[in-house]
Order: C-alpha cells, then sequence, then structure tokens
C-alpha cells in the first residue's frame, strides 16, 4: 500500500478522530467503490468516509460504482445516490455501474464463499475489463523535473 501524505484529511475535522481517521487514504489512479442499497441510499459507513475526503480526493482516477440491493427497485441507487458524490470528488472516469439483487448472490453460511450468478459473474467481469482498458488509456504522468527541462529548453515562438 502506498503512504498517503500525513496531511490527507486534517483539513477535514479538528477531531483528533476525524482529522487522523483517512491518514490512510492511498493514491491509487483507481478505486471500487462497492455497497449495499437500503431505502434507495448507499450505506452511511462508506457515506461518512466519504464526506472525510478532501473535496478533489479522486481526482484523475478511475471509478467503478458496485452495488447491491434487496430488489432492482434500487438500481437507479448508483446512479443517483453514488455516482454525484463521486463526481464531487472530481473523480476522473466514472464507469458504468454494477447492480447486483439478492437473487443473484446466494451468501455462503459461515466461511464458505458467496456464490454469483452467471449472468451476474459476466457482467462483473467485463466491468473489470472496462476498468482495466480505462487504465491503460490514461496518459503517464510525468516528472515535474522533467516537465520543467522542457519547457525550458523548448524554443518559443509567437
Amino acid at each position: 500500500m502506498i503512504s498517503p501524505p500525513k496531511t490527507c484529511c486534517t483539513h477535514v475535522s479538528t477531531a483528533p478522530r476525524c482529522s487522523t481517521s483517512c491518514n490512510w487514504w492511498p493514491r491509487p489512479t483507481a478505486w471500487w467503490f462497492a455497497t449495499p442499497v437500503y431505502k434507495a441510499s448507499f450505506a452511511g459507513a462508506l457515506k461518512t468516509l466519504l464526506d472525510l475526503l478532501p473535496e478533489r480526493a479522486l481526482e484523475h482516477k478511475v471509478v467503478l460504482p458496485i452495488a447491491t440491493g434487496g430488489s432492482i427497485a434500487h438500481m437507479l441507487a448508483v446512479d443517483y445516490a453514488l455516482k454525484p458524490v463521486l463526481s464531487a470528488l472530481k473523480a476522473q472516469e466514472t464507469l458504468q455501474g454494477i447492480f447486483a439483487d439478492d437473487s443473484q448472490i446466494a451468501y455462503g453460511e459461515g466461511s464458505a464463499a458467496a456464490q454469483l450468478a452467471p449472468v451476474l459473474e459476466q457482467r462483473l467481469n467485463e466491468s473489470l475489463e472496462l476498468f482495466h482498458s480505462a487504465l491503460a488509456r490514461r496518459p503517464k504522468p510525468v516528472a515535474p523535473g522533467l516537465l520543467n527541462e522542457r519547457l525550458l529548453s523548448a524554443r518559443w515562438s509567437i
């Protein structure tokens, strides 16, 4: 895991627990957020985490939202509840979300793994391929020193 700067969330709150709670927030180029949906909204724990993040925490990031719910009646929660929050955090590219209702997931007993319906498994695989494609087409960052050198040595004309 990448170590983020120590000031990741210190400006969010002056309370000690809040100011240190997301010092662990890494800086990868892509994220996927998975949440259960209840009463047409995503989980409060995810909302709390997203509230603690800096305003531009997802800037230059690719994001894949994933949600589960009791029925297809909650399907639009990804588009109307979660995506606007991810957009407000300046996600560069938010991919089409995945929604799975409870009939597509057989939860395992004890330590048994959950079983996914074939149609859900196919949608997840397709979305992960798009996720990897989105990462592959992102421009590679240029080192600041190299960029400064290029700007100073460039021939400029008007």
